[in-house]
């Protein structure tokens, strides 16, 4: 090698990323939180096998409790951590109950309501005890929600908080559990819409996918995903590029995921969608969702699609159901203090879920109506909860503190609205 010449200098390669998890560096929790987490979800991996939630709640509650070698600050923290799991896998189990047709659930009971009156006329027959414990035990039917149980094994949470993540825990159950259970990996792949495995011939044949449309198909998610792949012309005339609706089967679909929080099979099914189809929707199933603290993710999702094609109209939809919110969180000097915390955090959580476009247009709507009605009622929480989501806007801020300052200067001065008044004050100066 010539000595004029230098060695090329190795690149370095970049690190692949989680297929499943994202970190984010400014939400990054404490090690203390980290803690109380790993205790929490060691409490998942030694107690809850397939037992009922009532019952891992209760077992985890007496063993926290029995602990002496932790102060009761901490017991409490606990605790709360478990809540949040129980909360957590209660959302999870709700949401996936969805998943089997309510027709085969009702073939069920009626198989068992026959077996049961078969069993009672031969008891009859034997003069015999018709109320025996195995008899009772071999013939109880369970919810659906009691079949999920056997997954309990499979889920995957997050790595920074107490959150299960939905498609991965799909994907370990396909894996694990469903080598055999054709009907079942057919059903996770359909709600978490999985292209490859559902357009694998070998997996999905003719033969299976009409044995499936026997059980299945009386459900939307199943009957779509039926008929696209026995013809694939069916997906590009459910959506009707030329009228401002998709085909009913298709807006069933689009109802049942995003209602249930299915967010993969929205993301699968949103792209081939018009902007008029998207603000029909929008305005169809919004009202529906907007309020709801089980799937953030969706919300997330469906208020900034919404607001960035039509942000009035979604101030105008979303406008009567948060100020009813805000009221009940206002008028509640007579309830106990946990129903009064339990209202405020759900009134929280529905502005944390919203963009900040629409946060900032609905709490500002009506001469700044949320901000005035907080001081009247005398509720700094509110009024601070509220201040927080729009400070940095100058112009928010000064109209906020001029619907203030009229009710300062009506009331002469009086104590209870400087507080409200000297916060504003020094939001704005902190701004300048």
């Amino acid at each position: 090698m010539s000595p004029s010449k230098k060695p090329p200098t190795p690149t370095k390669k970049p690190c692949r990323a989680s297929s499943h998890h994202s970190y984010d560096v400014d939400n990054v929790p404490s090690l203390a939180t980290s803690s109380l987490r790993a205790i929490a979800l060691s409490f998942v991996r030694a107690k809850l096998r397939w037992r009922r939630l009532e019952e891992f709640r209760v077992d985890c509650r007496r063993a926290v409790i029995g602990w002496k070698f932790m102060n009761e600050s901490l017991q409490f923290r606990v605790l709360d951590m478990l809540e949040d799991v129980c909360t957590e896998l209660s959302r999870w189990t709700e949401k996936h109950a969805q998943i089997f047709p309510e027709e085969e659930n009702q073939a069920v009971r009626k198989a068992a309501f026959k077996a049961k009156a078969q069993s009672l006329d031969s008891a009859h027959s034997l003069n015999t005890c018709c109320y025996r414990p195995q008899q009772k035990a071999a013939l109880r039917v369970c919810k659906p929600a009691e079949y999920l149980r056997i997954f309990y094994d499979c889920l995957v949470w997050r790595p920074t908080n107490l959150k299960i993540d939905d498609l991965a825990t799909a994907t370990r159950i396909i894996d694990v559990h469903c080598r055999n259970w054709a009907q079942m990996k057919f059903q996770w792949a359909c709600c978490y819409a999985m292209d490859e495995l559902l357009e694998d011939d070998r997996l999905f044949d003719k033969n299976r996918r009409r044995a499936f449309s026997n059980k299945l198909d009386s459900h939307p998610v199943y009957h779509l995903w039926l008929c696209v792949l026995d013809d694939r012309r069916e997906m590009e005339r459910l959506y009707r590029p030329d009228r401002l609706i998709v085909d009913q089967q298709l807006m069933l679909v689009f109802r049942f995921a995003i209602t249930h929080g299915f967010l993969e099979l929205v993301h699968r099914l949103w792209r081939d969608l018009t902007e008029g189809q998207i603000e029909t929707i929008g305005f169809l199933s919004w009202k529906s969702v907007c309020f709801s603290v089980q799937h953030p993710e969706m919300v997330r999702f469906l208020c900034k699609v919404f607001c960035r094609i039509n942000l009035n109209g979604m101030v105008r939809l979303s406008w009567d159901n948060f100020y009813h919110k805000v009221q009940q969180t206002l008028e509640n000097d007579e309830m106990p203090r946990e129903e009064q915390l339990k209202r405020f955090q759900k009134l929280e959580r529905l502005l944390l879920n919203w963009c900040p476009e629409l946060r900032r247009a609905v709490l500002s709507r009506e001469n700044f109506r949320v901000f005035t009605d907080s001081v009247y009622s005398n509720k700094p929480e509110p009024f601070l909860l509220f201040l927080d989501y729009i400070e940095g806007c100058d112009q928010l801020l000064g109209g906020a503190r001029k619907e203030v300052e009229r009710i300062w200067e009506r009331k002469l001065g009086s104590e209870k609205v400087r507080f409200f008044r000297q916060q504003l004050i020094r939001r704005q100066t902190a701004n300048e």
